[in-house]
């Protein structure tokens, strides 16, 4: 009962995600035209900041984890395993910044 909980809780976070990279505007009044709220710009700021345009894979990590909880479909996590999946995500988000070079997302500087 427990990791169906905490699947709905990892499915809400990650469509609040979704909403604040969605709706996201850099600038003084971001927090008002966020669709989440401050909370939601601050969030999407940071992800977006971070990771670059991948930060819109973020939600779909957190959809698969929370289906998986829903579902009880989960496996311990080795710590390798863990280490490697990150190092991926962030050889991706590299990469991704240097074949793209700098993507005009709507209204992101």
């Amino acid at each position: 009962m427990a990791k169906e909980i905490l699947g709905l809780a990892v499915l809400g976070g990650a469509v609040v995600a979704l909403l604040s990279l969605l709706s996201y505007s850099a600038g003084a009044a971001a927090t008002n035209g966020n669709w989440i709220g401050p909370v939601g710009a601050k969030l999407a700021g940071v992800l977006l900041t971070w990771f670059g345009m991948t930060a819109f894979s973020f939600p779909a990590l957190l959809l698969l984890l929370g289906m998986a909880l829903l579902l009880q479909r989960t496996r311990k996590l080795r710590v390798l395993e863990f280490l490697g999946v990150a190092t991926v995500a962030l050889s991706l988000a590299v990469l991704a910044e240097l074949f793209f070079g700098s993507i005009a997302y709507a209204r992101v500087p």
